[in-house]
């Protein structure tokens, strides 16, 4: 169990493109990949010559050819430099897994402005330890090493690291991992050794990290229903998404299959994102029926007819009016 990744800022040059071979199928099958020349910067400023190989996807519309002097971010997989590579001696192979340019014009003086000032190399490694820890002359920090192979150009490099847990008072309670057991480790490119090997300052550790032979069932835990409303579940709820035809998945009209993994193209800052428009508040509307028209009242009521006797015994009509 193995691993070997670096990840940092890289200055490239040289790119030339080269096609391989494909070692699966048959007949004249190549795989085509741009080649660059970069360096690792050591913290005690030490530069180590490195290779750098970068897959170009045939089908991709993203172009890895980068003009001389482009700094890109890179996370790679790694070989130490080995006298036996008689292709680059005393050189590191890097495998391109993720690469993005920094935007600009790398022939403009400001170019690395734009550039953070991360000058050394992490690497992320899991490996078997070749060494007993061993006190160096500051009396607090202890040096071992690791072998790390990987698959690095097509075939499995053997590789190694030198690791340093320095008298920082984080390491003060760490025991020194024991040769032969398997640790994981992230680590600062620090110097380089008279043998060629590469130093690293550990900034993180998990030692015995072999995986276990067997698993056994503790004891003592309680059995019982668990509760359903919980965000993890320990088993397979029976509501649980249908599998995905992957085809579909990644299919070309997909939004996964517009992503490059061989390179994450540079993206500019992502506009915000505007309030949803508020919606309409619809008024009541008031139904009033329809007006009917009343007669007007005459300034004058209607005259009343009263027969009144008259004195002399005779009938007279007499009109009353009310105003």
């Amino acid at each position: 169990m193995s691993l070997s990744i670096v990840s940092g800022i890289f200055r490239l040059t040289g790119g030339n493109a080269v096609r391989i071979p494909s070692k699966s199928g048959a007949g004249t099958r190549s795989n085509s990949f741009m080649m660059y020349n970069t360096t690792l910067q050591c913290k005690l400023g030490q530069h180590i010559p490195a290779s750098l190989r970068v897959y170009q996807d045939p089908k991709s519309e993203i172009s890895l050819v980068f003009q001389d002097g482009t700094v890109v971010f890179l996370i790679a997989k790694f070989s130490s430099p080995s006298p036996t590579n008689t292709a680059a001696p005393n050189t590191a192979l890097l495998d391109s897994i993720y690469i993005s340019p920094f935007p600009g014009n790398p022939l403009d003086p400001s170019y690395s402005l734009n550039v953070p000032q991360f000058r050394n190399p992490v690497f992320f490694a899991v490996g078997n330890v070749t060494s007993p820890a061993q006190p160096l002359p500051d009396g607090q920090s202890r040096l071992f090493e690791i072998s790390i192979p990987d698959y690095v150009r097509d075939q499995v490099q053997p590789s190694s690291l030198q690791c340093v847990l320095d008298r920082r008072p984080r390491w003060a309670n760490t025991p020194s991992p024991h040769p032969a057991s398997c640790v994981g480790l992230i680590g600062l490119c620090h110097s380089l050794s008279p043998a060629g090997q590469i130093c690293v300052t550990l900034d993180h550790i998990a030692l015995n990290a072999r995986p276990h032979d067997g698993f056994s069932q503790p004891v003592n835990i309680p059995t019982g229903a668990a509760p359903s409303n919980k965000t993890f579940s320990a088993v397979v709820p029976l509501d649980t998404a249908a599998p995905v035809d992957l085809t579909a998945a990644f299919g070309p009209s997909s939004p996964v299959n517009n992503l490059s993994t061989s390179i994450l193209p540079p993206t500019g800052p992502v506009p915000p994102t505007p309030p949803p428009a508020k919606k309409a508040r619809k008024t009541p509307t008031k139904t009033t029926a329809p007006k009917t028209a009343t007669p007007k009242r005459s300034a004058r009521k209607s005259a009343a007819v009263v027969k009144k006797p008259a004195s002399s015994g005779s009938v007279v009509d007499v009109v009353e009016d009310d105003t």
